[in-house]
Parts: structure tokens; sequence; C-alpha cells
């Protein structure tokens, strides 16, 4: 599982606007809940979500990143994330453009493949 020292995702803060605006513009979005206190957030980071595989994965899928930080205080990412039916972080969510209001949810540790086999889905 090789990993990535220097990660080439670029991970913007959560925001709404840009989640709607990417959407529109028919790239898939993937929105990371994770806290700073979060362990479990911290392995995923770490082992999946900056493995080569997956980054290369996030690029090639033209992916918008967005990562919804649990440290402090955070009521849209908490208010999406009880949405999804979740409370509980690590949560990673996928957003395909032509299936939007249906996203592909991972829930606690999860693994590089399954992360790369949800984000194929929002190619069709």
């Amino acid at each position: 599982m090789p990993v990535a020292v220097n990660a080439a995702a670029q991970w913007q803060p959560f925001n709404i606007a840009l989640l709607d605006a990417a959407l529109k513009a028919n790239r898939p979005v993937v929105i990371d809940w994770t806290a700073d206190w979060c362990i479990n957030c911290r392995v995923v980071d770490a082992t999946v979500l900056h493995s080569v595989a997956v980054q290369k994965g996030f690029k090639d899928s033209d992916a918008l990143l967005l990562r919804a930080d649990l440290s402090s205080d955070n009521p849209p990412a908490t208010a999406l994330n009880h949405a999804l039916g979740g409370e509980a972080i690590p949560v990673l969510a996928i957003f395909s453009p032509q299936r939007p209001l249906t996203p592909e949810v991972l829930r606690d540790v999860y693994t590089q493949e399954t992360l790369l086999e949800k984000l194929g889905r929002t190619k069709g």
C-alpha cells in the first residue's frame, strides 16, 4: 500500500456553495468529515486518502475535495453529516453530478479499494 509523501490532492474547507458549484459543473465532490481528536480519522487520512492510488483516483476523476473539519463547531458540516444518517466520524461522502441526492457514503475505517470503487461509480 504505497503512500504518497507529499499528497497532490488539495483539500478545501467544506462549503455548501462549492459543493453545489462543482456538481453543476459536472464534477464529482468528495467530502471528508474529520477532526483533530479523531484517531481513526488520522489513520484513514494517512493510509487511504494520501495513498498513491487514491490520489490518482481523485486526479483522474477531477473530484473537488472538501474537508469538513469537526475539530470545532461546524454547523453546516454537522447538519450534512446528520442528513446523510450519521453522527460519528470518520465519514466520507462522494457526490456524483448524475446522482447528487444519493451520494456514496463510507463510514468508520475503510480501504483504498472501497473508496476507489465508490469513486468509480461517479462516472455514470
